[in-house]
């Protein structure tokens, strides 16, 4: 556009003005537009390069080049994050110009912002584009949130998420829960009412070790809790523990990760690819092959660390990693005991929903499948992956028919309770894809003649999964279900299960 156009003083009563700014703002937005894909494209670059080095520098003799090297790599990656952070507030900003001056503003309701584009770049909610913020409240509002006082930001923009911004909203399929099946000759119940202790998110965790492993040339951030040394020794024992579908370290593993360090044990938590603090690009990709590759990565870590016994580690995984830590079990001997807690095989509930079998019909799946299929086209067009949330912003919004799983998992996953900035209850929509055809338990029979334990809440809609992850596996096998529990229950009440995870790790582990 020549400088003239740019430079001339604004003239209210011609109505060509407001076309030319109209011009303005799209040649602004498409501007920002080709910013962002370059710096999308600096970021994958760099992450890349990262894994390299990570590879090189592992070899390294001399430390304190290689932790110097890795040190500045990191901080260079940390400094175009921020840009593409920064750069997406510009975005909506802009976007929120452009709203405010084609359509007048209406009253507010809880269904105001429907259907709109109200994310930015990594997958959050953009108050800038609601009508309910007011054009002083953009000004004011500061790019970063600020601590709370809990340790925890847990309220607006942060770095390492989803780098998308289209969303949409869907759930599990599901019925009433199916939870009428006897126990099994291997099942162990507790009889006793056990009362809720729910951890507490915001208080300091014990010391942990930061550390960085790689996963198909991934790096995967991950927290290395030592054994506690006011606890008998279990003999340099460690357990890998995979975090949930959805989460991150530092929700639920963490608290896992803290019992067993108390109890003894070396506990390592990371974020799975794509997720969390770990490398990975798109943000948000769910790939159940890759997770197991996780686990298996994190084993081979361990076992390159002098004050771990490499013949003494076991694996330990949550919700929907349950079913990747079995997968990788299965053909992972090194895995020298595995334990799930409200295990679930995620390639099922997609393909069959949650509750009674059957409930997801084939051309409703076939449907989702298309779907998942036209993002990926939408995607290598625009380079934009398309996000879809699987738990809504407001509690009200969930199905009537979704069952406590999802119910549960908001009053976890969106309250102080287990809420953390990274966790945002999304995935990228073509994951789907590569969860479909994902079967967890078929092959749970290879853990065998190593021991599989899985801990599921008596009133779980979820605890089939581990009734059938157990029927498909040999001797020695252990289905323990604790009363008065669901799903959810277990990721912070461990005054049950947390014992018994405890009891059977010394057992097989570290004694």
């Amino acid at each position: 556009m020549p400088d003239s156009q740019l430079n001339a003083p604004p003239n209210p009563g011609n109505n060509q003005n407001s076309d030319d700014g109209a011009t303005i703002e799209q040649e602004i937005e498409t501007a920002i537009k080709d910013f962002k894909i370059l710096l999308h494209k600096m970021l994958t670059e760099l992450l890349q390069l990262e894994a390299l080095s990570n590879a090189a520098m592992i070899s390294a003799e001399v430390d304190e080049f290689r932790d110097r090297a890795y040190s500045d790599l990191r901080a260079l990656i940390h400094i175009i994050r921020d840009s593409h952070l920064r750069l997406a507030g510009i975005h909506s900003f802009m976007q929120g110009i452009n709203v405010a001056s084609r359509r007048p503003r209406q009253p507010t309701n809880a269904t105001e912002t429907g259907g709109r584009d109200d994310t930015n770049i990594h997958g959050e909610q953009s108050d800038i584009l609601s009508s309910q913020v007011e054009a002083s409240d953009i000004i004011k509002r500061k790019p970063h949130d600020e601590n709370d006082g809990s340790g925890i930001r847990n309220k607006r923009k942060f770095e390492g998420d989803q780098d998308d911004h289209r969303v949409s909203y869907t759930g599990f399929p599901s019925t009433q829960p199916r939870c009428d099946q006897a126990n099994t000759s291997n099942t162990s119940t507790i009889t006793s009412t056990t009362t809720r202790k729910s951890a507490d998110m915001t208080q300091p965790v014990p010391p942990f070790k930061q550390v960085t492993f790689l996963s198909n040339n991934i790096p995967i951030s991950a927290h290395l809790y030592p054994a506690s040394p006011s606890a008998p020794s279990r003999k340099n024992a460690a357990i890998v523990i995979a975090h949930p579908a959805f989460g991150v370290k530092e929700q639920t593993a963490t608290t896992h990760a803290q019992h067993l360090s108390a109890a003894g044990f070396h506990a390592l938590v990371f974020d799975a690819a794509y997720q969390g603090e770990s490398g990975g690009l798109p943000r948000g990709l769910e790939d159940p092959h890759q997770r197991a590759e996780d686990a298996r990565a994190a084993v081979s870590y361990l076992c390159t660390r002098e004050e771990i016994d490499a013949q003494r580690i076991g694996v330990l995984g949550i919700c929907a990693s349950g079913g990747y830590v079995s997968f990788a079990a299965q053909t992972d001997t090194r895995m020298r005991a595995v334990a799930t807690v409200s295990g679930v095989d995620f390639g099922r509930i997609l393909r069959e929903g949650l509750g009674d079998k059957g409930v997801m019909t084939r051309e409703v799946l076939q449907a989702q499948i298309e779907g998942a299929n036209a993002l990926r086209t939408a995607e290598a067009r625009d380079g934009e992956p398309r996000l879809v949330k699987f738990l809504p912003d407001e509690k009200k919004d969930i199905p009537p028919e979704a069952g406590s799983l999802m119910v549960d998992g908001w009053d976890y996953y969106r309250t102080p309770r287990g809420r953390h900035p990274r966790s945002t209850g999304a995935w990228v929509g073509r994951s789907l894809d590569l969860c479909a055809n994902f079967d967890a338990y078929r092959f749970n029979q290879f853990i065998s003649p190593r021991p599989l334990l899985m801990i599921a809440g008596e009133n779980a809609d979820t605890r089939y999964f581990s009734e059938d992850g157990i029927a498909a596996a040999k001797e020695p096998k252990e289905l323990f279900l604790v009363p008065d529990m669901g799903h959810i229950d277990l990721y912070d009440d461990l005054s049950v299960s947390g014992s018994k995870l405890v009891e059977f790790f010394i057992e097989h582990l570290g004694a």
